[in-house]
């Protein structure tokens, strides 16, 4: 039996001061990341047609050129809706990266990245391996039976860590 389309009409992130998409890197002297040193960046995910059920899709957020999952996050869809009602980042994750100081369980309606203590860029699931990259959204998993299509894959934007 085919898999009913779920076709993703708009999927890109902008940062939620509306300025740069650069990140300030913390510092001198460098130090651990704490959870006011973040930048929150809005997803902006919109349906062609209005979902057929109630359903999750989870995002990775990931460094381009080399194919490094930074983070993750989901967003969630009411049935007959067109945009996610709910955007939730989980910041507490099993192993590497270390845990950011002063992070609450989850953060909504946004996902964050930060420069770490050596310079490396990073969310919620991973570590770049320097302090810039093109970031791009990309759809990891979608509800069980449907397929997803469309616009699965964000533009890239460049992020790099600039001195405070």
């Amino acid at each position: 039996m085919a898999k009913i389309k779920i076709k993703i009409s708009k999927l890109d992130f902008t940062p939620q001061d509306g300025g740069s998409y650069d990140i300030e890197w913390p510092g001198p002297p460098r130090r651990a990341l704490v959870y006011s040193d973040l930048k929150h960046y809005t997803p902006v995910i919109e349906l062609e047609k209005k979902a057929p059920i109630d359903f999750t899709i989870i995002f990775a957020i990931k460094e381009y050129k080399k194919d490094i999952e930074l983070g993750r996050f989901t967003a969630r869809f009411k049935v007959e809706h067109t945009t996610p009602f709910e955007i939730c980042e989980v910041n507490y994750m099993a192993g590497p990266p270390k845990d950011v100081d002063g992070s609450p369980p989850y953060t909504f309606g946004s996902f964050w990245l930060g420069i770490g203590q050596q310079g490396k860029l990073r969310s919620n699931t991973g570590t770049g391996d320097d302090g810039h990259g093109q970031v791009c959204l990309k759809c990891l998993y979608g509800p069980s039976g449907y397929r997803l299509a469309g616009q699965t894959t964000s533009p890239r934007h460049r992020v790099s860590a600039v001195d405070t």
